[in-house]
């Protein structure tokens, strides 16, 4: 079993021939199951997980989010360039350091060269992965909230925003850095937790226990702070404690959390509390000696007493985002720090086939079906024991975003004893032919035993949402479907614009009786066969940028200026260009 330099707070990784099986730019790839779950499974620990591959980036991007796994990476780098500075980067913008880091490559050249340019990174052949599972899952802590990786995909989007302004200081100037200091008596358990895990800005790095840690605070001789942090781009939480010998005039304790790194608010404090003495202890990030001003930092008068935080005025809605994978491109251009996004794709079940459970009739039985009918769905191909774990009954949100794309969609499939599913569209499967991953016994037996009728009729759609509505109680704001032309090569599809007319009218009709339910049109932003892909449900990247602006207008009341991200994304397609170029 392999052993760690350290405790494993990121792992980096390969695609080709590591995170899944084959080549991407020579042709079709198969995910590696296992690995999809690990990756889950090591998030749900804390564990950060990150992309060092050689590749295209949107193309890669696209398998990834067919895969349902692409919103649990942060920081990828996807391009043609040297892997060893390419993984240097990464553990910078993640604020972590080499020997926390874990690198999983298929090409033993790439591992040295990774390990060469990261002195004491922790590298790992491809072939290894399943003997190093168990060490690394009973590393970090439990995360099931997916609280870090939130943490570091705000960390993410202020790295993208970043690239707009000439300077850090520029930045954080526009950055509208907010500090309020807590009473630690309210938040002894994170306050323990700083004190105990954090390093690069931890200047003293005295490990005391809860015991010690109470009696401190409480010593009044001691003046001591637990410190909140939030910007722009999100709320950090506590993310610091410094406890202060009054009589000597000695910091006992001053530190902070990796997650406010580049801030500057461990200097604008210890400049507040008047540059105390101060025994740093080992290496840190920060830089105490530095005295000049720091004015872009705002200091909250008011105390909380609560480690929970403070709300804002406008407080964050929580959003659930339901349909298919290819939405996750739009979720990537929504304002995180004024929404608190939850998403619910389609997935890859152990066969490598496509989930998708967003079908109003699959969510009937899913919310409202016999134990025997749920049994029966999960033994489906296309199914599994997950699918009936929906969020959208099991977790608290506000608002839900509801792509209901797969009622236009999906054929409905009938069995002897009068149960549903949806499956495929527009065709047959019988006529259509064996799926190419399902096994011939699969496809014998479900063609014996399952029929197809027909799409979900208008009427039973708008019966079904009325059905959702009295269920969940929420506002809901649904994503219609495009009225276009079909790709001419899909020719499955020739019927899909007047299907689309005919439920979009369904739609609309329903929506006009709910005063609390909205529609963002696809009809607005889909214009042409242009704008559509392989399908008529799969739209140009550019859509998917307009479409966050749609949504944020209906949520947020205003228009979310993300004109960053186009012209992020411009320069990396040039800079591609550029390279491929060069290599010629």
């Amino acid at each position: 079993m392999p052993k760690f330099n350290n405790t494993i707070k990121l792992v980096i990784w390969d695609l080709d021939e590591t995170f899944w099986k084959g080549t991407l730019s020579e042709g079709i790839v198969e995910p590696i199951n296992n690995n999809i779950l690990f990756v889950k499974q090591l998030t749900e620990r804390g564990i950060i997980n990150s992309i060092c591959s050689k590749n295209d980036f949107e193309t890669a991007k696209a398998k990834l989010v067919e895969f349902g796994i692409w919103d649990y990476f942060v920081f990828p780098i996807i391009d043609w360039l040297p892997k060893g500075e390419n993984v240097k980067r990464i553990i910078e913008r993640c604020q972590l350091r080499a020997t926390n880091t874990l690198f999983i490559d298929d090409n033993v050249g790439n591992l040295n060269e990774v390990a060469y340019y990261n002195n004491s990174i922790n590298t790992l052949n491809a072939a290894e992965i399943n003997s190093m599972k168990v060490e690394l899952l009973q590393q970090g802590k439990d995360d099931t909230s997916l609280s870090r990786l939130k943490q570091y995909k705000v960390l993410e989007s202020k790295f993208v925003a970043s690239t707009n302004y000439s300077d850090n200081t520029e930045f954080l100037k526009a950055s509208n850095i907010e500090l309020r200091y807590i009473d630690p008596n309210t938040c002894i358990q994170r306050v323990c937790e700083l004190i105990a895990r954090t390093n690069q800005l931890n200047f003293t790095k005295k490990r005391i226990d809860a015991d010690a840690t109470i009696q401190l605070i409480n010593s009044p001789s001691i003046e001591s702070k637990a410190i909140h942090v939030k910007d722009n781009y999100g709320d950090y939480g506590i993310c610091g404690f410094y406890a202060l010998n009054k009589q000597e005039n000695r910091l006992e304790h001053f530190l902070f959390s990796c997650r406010i790194m580049n801030m500057d608010v461990e200097r604008f404090i210890y400049n507040k509390i008047g540059r105390p003495a101060i025994d740093i202890e080992g290496e840190v990030t920060g830089d105490l000696d530095d005295t000049s001003t720091i004015d872009y930092i705002k200091e909250v008068d008011n105390v909380l007493s609560s480690e929970n935080g403070y709300q804002s005025n406008a407080k964050r809605k929580k959003i659930l985002l339901l349909g298919g994978c290819d939405l996750d491109q739009m979720v990537h251009y929504l304002n995180r720090n004024r929404l608190d996004i939850v998403t619910e794709f389609n997935y890859v079940n152990k066969a490598g086939l496509a989930v998708h459970r967003e079908h109003t009739i699959l969510l009937r039985t899913i919310a409202d079906g016999s134990d025997h009918e749920k049994e029966t769905l999960c033994k489906l191909p296309f199914m599994d024991d997950e699918v009936t774990k929906s969020k959208l009954f099991s977790e608290e949100y506000d608002i839900l975003v509801f792509s209901v794309l797969m009622d236009y969609t999906q054929d409905i499939y009938e069995n002897a004893e009068g149960l549903r599913v949806p499956y495929g569209g527009y065709v047959d499967m019988a006529i259509k032919g064996k799926p190419s991953k399902w096994k011939q016994s699969e496809y014998d037996d479900f063609t014996k035993n399952w029929h197809r009728t027909t799409q979900i009729t208008p009427y039973e759609f708008k019966q079904n949402l009325q059905w959702l509505s009295e269920k969940i109680k929420k506002p809901i704001i649904f994503i219609n479907g495009a009225e276009v032309d079909s790709p001419a090569s899909n020719v499955y599809e020739r019927n899909a614009k007047h299907r689309h007319s005919v439920m979009n009218a369904a739609l609309e009709e329903f929506v006009a009786s709910h005063p609390s339910f909205r529609i963002l049109d696809m009809r607005n932003i889909i214009h042409s066969s242009n704008d559509v892909t392989d399908n008529i449900r799969h739209y140009q990247r550019k859509k998917y940028v307009e479409m966050a602006q749609a949504l944020s207008k209906i949520l947020l009341g205003d228009n979310t200026d993300i004109s960053q991200d186009r012209f992020i994304d411009t320069m990396r397609y040039a800079f591609k260009k550029i390279v491929m170029w060069l290599k010629k």
